[in-house]
Parts: structure tokens; sequence; C-alpha cells
């Protein structure tokens, strides 16, 4: 039994635009870490506070070290794919 596939081209792409929306949030990340360290290693130099920001920092900064760039990469995949599709397209139907 074959199955059917629909591809809706314009749902792709606004995921693309979506991901690409992942740059501008590794930049505001980046800018609150350095924010955070600053308070950290400034304002607020010793005691339980101190070591609570640390330890927040520490873990935040671990997360978005393993997840930044994620976004580019989406895009990137999901332009891939749309261009993979739209050549196959052209050979099915000999570039109608």
């Amino acid at each position: 039994m074959a199955t059917e596939l629909k591809v809706n081209d314009l749902q792709i792409a606004c995921l693309s635009d979506m991901a690409d929306k992942w740059d501008d949030i590794d930049t505001v990340l980046a800018e609150y870490f350095i924010i955070l360290a600053d308070i950290r290693d400034n304002a607020v130099k010793e005691g339980s506070i101190h070591h609570t920001i640390d330890f927040f920092y520490f873990y935040a900064k671990s997360v978005y070290d393993e997840m930044k760039g994620s976004g580019s990469l989406a895009a990137v995949l999901a332009e891939k794919f749309l261009d993979k599709i739209e050549t196959t397209d052209l050979n099915l139907y000999n570039g109608v």
C-alpha cells in the first residue's frame, strides 16, 4: 500500500523563519550571563545568595552552551529540506 506524502512548503518556511529567531535569543542570553556573572562577582561577593547565584549561573550556562546554535542549525536543515523537495518536484514534473 502506497503512502501519500504532503509537504506544506509555506509551513516549513515559517518554521525556518522561527528557528532563525534563536540567534536573537542566543544574543540576549549571552548578555544575560554577562550581567549575572557581574552580579555574582561584584554585587554579591559572598554568602548564601552568592552561592545560589553561582549555582544558577553554572547550570543555566551549561544548558545554554548545549543548545546555542540549535535554531540556526534547524533553519539550515529546513531550508535544505525545502530545496530537496523543490528539486524532486522539478524532476517528477519535468520542470513544470
